[in-house]
């Protein structure tokens, strides 16, 4: 836990932003971003019914909790981990009935605009917003924000969070480098589908974290665009009607992106083994891009994300062999760290203690340090956030 005292942000992160154009346009979008790079992001398509909007949400494999969502009525919301704080009397509202799993839904279910879902909010009692907040824009030219100590509507033309309470008066917000970044492109630039890719390519995590995927909304249109993976020059176009002509029905992410690279590697993997996916990523002539893809991959089959569920804790596949290869493959700091660090076998955890010594030593990767207070970092806080996770609680980074 003294690791991650010193950390004086969270090491997780999501960047969100809406913003009206100037022909009266709402936009929106979003990077999804975790603890790792993980293949089992899905889209749950829910159609309307009698009573309810159609609506579409974001979730990982076998969890279910909406961490974002858009509906037929144009509304949009998406939200932010931040650190931890008590405002007294929130116990005093009432508690919505599934808790926060199912007042989420309420809101794709039934409101048609963000005054509809502040409504909701100054009613019941989340306590999963002590350490988190939530960002809303509709098609009608609303955007709010949602947390513990108090929501509101916005009345600039945009809005952007990260990963700090954006009621705080201290402005520590602004200590964020991706929230100044959202922040200035969206002052000084017409909102556009090319302004809104290039936020998410901006704020895009590289490094520790990563970025899963990203999502950018014409709220005015119904017109989306997905982006998987690191690359921001392929979108997948859709609208949210053709998402709901396919019916009540789930998408793995991944399955929109076929042609990428790193999921013809990955898909390589789960049919063929290892060697077959790193076959695959031997064929990327452009050395740097090859270490991303690498990367990405190798996070992908390493970490076990339904131990990850059911332990409560960051947990790395009981396939020694795969682990080994995965040792053998990277170059990656950061990664062989928590390797090491795991209950793996005595000749595993000398391979990879090994290696980085290697990686040290020559300079391959930088920052033992940072490397350190990383590892130690995300397994402490992945334990705090896993246990809301699993009760259906908002804790989405």
């Amino acid at each position: 836990m003294a690791v991650a005292v010193i950390i004086p942000s969270p090491v997780f992160s999501c960047t969100i932003f809406s913003a009206k154009d100037k022909h009266g346009r709402m936009w929106a979008g979003n990077n999804e971003d975790f603890y790792w790079f993980d293949f089992s992001t899905q889209i749950r398509i829910v159609p309307k019914t009698d009573s309810t909007f159609s609506f579409i949400y974001f979730n990982y494999n076998n969890l279910d909790f909406p961490q974002g969502g858009v509906n037929g009525a144009g509304l949009f919301y998406d939200a932010n981990m931040v650190e931890a704080s008590d405002v007294e009397g929130q116990n005093k509202k009432s508690n919505f009935p599934g808790e926060t799993r199912e007042l989420m839904l309420n809101v794709l279910r039934h409101c048609k605009t963000v005054p509809e879902a502040l409504l909701l909010f100054d009613k019941y009692y989340i306590p999963e917003l002590r350490t988190g907040q939530i960002h809303l824009a509709d098609k009608e030219g609303n955007m709010g924000i949602i947390t513990i100590d108090r929501s509101w509507l916005t009345s600039d033309h945009f809005q952007v969070s990260t990963n700090y309470n954006l009621s705080h008066q201290d402005d520590d917000y602004k200590k964020c480098w991706r929230y100044p970044i959202a922040y200035s492109m969206l002052r000084v630039a017409d909102a556009s589908l090319e302004l809104m890719t290039a936020i998410c390519d901006s704020t895009c995590q590289r490094k520790g974290v990563s970025t899963i995927y990203s999502n950018v909304h014409n709220l005015t249109s119904g017109e989306m665009w997905f982006y998987y993976g690191w690359d921001y020059d392929s979108p997948y176009k859709t609208t949210f009607e053709e998402m709901i002509a396919l019916g009540d029905t789930t998408i793995m992410m991944r399955e929109l992106f076929a042609d990428q690279i790193v999921v013809k590697a990955y898909n390589a993997f789960a049919a063929g083994g290892f060697d077959a996916g790193l076959k695959i990523l031997n064929t990327v002539g452009d050395a740097r891009v090859k270490e991303e893809k690498l990367k990405l991959f190798l996070q992908g089959v390493l970490f076990d994300f339904e131990s990850f569920i059911k332990s409560e804790k960051i947990s790395v596949t009981k396939n020694e062999q795969l682990v080994r290869q995965v040792i053998e493959a990277s170059n990656n700091e950061d990664l062989l760290y928590i390797i090491a660090n795991q209950n793996i076998s005595k000749t595993n955890k000398k391979l990879a203690e090994q290696k980085l010594r290697t990686i040290q030593t020559s300079g391959i990767s930088v920052g033992l340090i940072s490397g350190v207070v990383l590892g130690g970092s995300i397994v402490v806080l992945l334990v705090f956030v896993l246990k809301n996770r699993k009760k259906g609680k908002l804790a989405v980074p």
